[in-house]
């Protein structure tokens, strides 16, 4: 150990805190201080402790999905590729390492603190993206405030940022009405700012991500009005709530043209510009593509040239000048490690969604269900983008779950009431024989 305990413990936290504050901004910033917190947990020590904490059942599931792409290079043909997209994946494991095996002092305080960095990155980038798209506009007359023109200014894919910015609303959401701690920033402040941040959703326009969030955002509403009103004024509340958000979507021009764009390819299959066409045949040529590996998959550095024989096969123009994946991280995973990857990863969604009803996690909750909703249109985990953001948040949002990496807080209440209660009892004193 290099430095006092406290000290080690100090630079772990606040690199996770400024990678969190940066990751919204662009995962280039972040990304270094995922290498100081690597470098400050091989200095601190303690290796026996932290691997005992690590070595939990979340912990270890979380992480094969990086090592099971490992052992998909094994039968790859292309190695340089799949050393690319495990490089890309490293995060799965490290992130999982970093927080299981050193774990926080104050858990929910530090969480807290936590969100409220991603939350106040999230807050720059937009205003990055509006003040830049602003100064477009007044000096050369070009709109630039949605979808791809509003993101590039990031450097960033606007599906990537639209999700960013859902996971801030419903974090500002679970803070203000579903955990007992106090709002994140003030309940004014909160309000503001999660109506500012479901605009820049829209504004976003990303399609997947924009009917999740109006999806999750009805069930919510649906939860909180039934407490609050019974079942009959919470339907009521519910669907105008739903048409609300509805009506603020046309009223965007950019989603407006988008969702139009969607339903009249959906409506007309000749219409082969269309790019939900293009992924419904992808998607086709996908399915093709893991029957022919159906137990492993054809390996972690070959999917991509397995997906492009069957475009070329079918004759998929756009998506061979595009170099297009499956646009689908569940097709994607099966294309490259074939049904033993596919069950891995879904175990990765499944288990914590079962903890987060057993526990009434909301926040986990949404931040999972927004993932696969988002995960059904893209390949979220070939990017580091959605890498950094599902590995970051899907370690530190479970980590409650665990007591020292050991112990599941939610079976464990009811064992914690009755130690208080027997601790409360009168000790009998035993008397030595002489």
């Amino acid at each position: 150990m290099f430095l006092r305990e406290q000290q080690h413990y100090d630079i772990h936290f606040y690199s996770l805190l400024l990678f969190s504050f940066l990751m919204p901004i662009h995962p280039r910033l972040a990304t270094p201080f995922i290498a100081f917190a690597i470098l400050n947990w091989l200095l601190s020590g303690q290796f026996a402790n932290k691997l005992k904490r690590f070595f939990n059942p979340l912990a270890i599931i979380f992480s094969s999905v990086y090592f099971i792409h490992l052992i998909g290079l094994l039968y790859s043909t292309n190695i340089s590729e799949g050393w690319k997209d495990v490089e890309t994946k490293l995060t799965l494991f490290l992130f999982p390492l970093l927080l299981f095996s050193i774990g926080f002092k104050n858990y929910n305080a530090e969480k807290r603190k936590l969100l409220k960095g991603f939350i106040s990155g999230c807050f720059v980038a937009s205003l990055y993206c509006l003040i830049s798209s602003t100064y477009v506009y007044y000096t050369t007359g070009e709109n630039t405030f949605a979808y791809e023109d509003l993101s590039a200014f990031l450097f960033s894919h606007p599906g990537y940022q639209a999700m960013y910015m859902s996971f801030a609303f419903f974090t500002l959401i679970h803070y203000q009405v579903f955990s007992k701690e106090a709002p994140l920033f003030g309940r004014t402040i909160n309000l503001i700012l999660g109506c500012f941040f479901l605009v820049m959703v829209f504004l976003f326009t990303s399609r997947t991500v924009v009917l999740g969030t109006i999806l999750l955002s009805t069930i919510t509403t649906l939860i909180i009005s039934f407490r609050k009103f019974g079942a009959l004024k919470a339907i009521g509340i519910t669907g105008l709530s739903g048409i609300l958000l509805l009506g603020i979507l046309w009223l965007v021009p950019a989603s407006q043209h988008r969702m139009k764009a969607a339903i009249d390819s959906f409506q007309s299959e000749s219409n082969v510009k269309a790019k939900p066409n293009v992924r419904i045949d992808i998607w086709s040529s996908s399915i093709e593509a893991i029957k022919t590996n159906p137990i492993i998959g054809t390996g972690t550095g070959d999917i991509q040239d397995h997906l492009m024989s069957f475009y070329k096969r079918n004759e998929i123009t756009k998506a061979i000048l595009s170099n297009y994946n499956a646009h689908n991280q569940f097709l994607q995973t099966a294309i490259a490690l074939g049904a033993i990857g596919l069950i891995v990863l879904l175990m990765n969604f499944v288990i914590p969604i079962i903890l987060g009803f057993k526990s009434g996690d909301y926040l986990l909750l949404m931040f999972l269900f927004l993932f696969i909703i988002f995960s059904l249109t893209e390949s979220s985990l070939e990017k580091q983008q959605g890498v950094l953001y599902y590995a970051f948040f899907n370690s530190l949002l479970s980590l409650g779950f665990f007591k020292n990496g050991e112990i599941p807080h939610a079976e464990n209440a009811e064992k914690r009431r009755r130690n208080t209660y027997t601790s409360r009892m009168p000790r009998q004193t035993v008397r030595k024989r002489n």
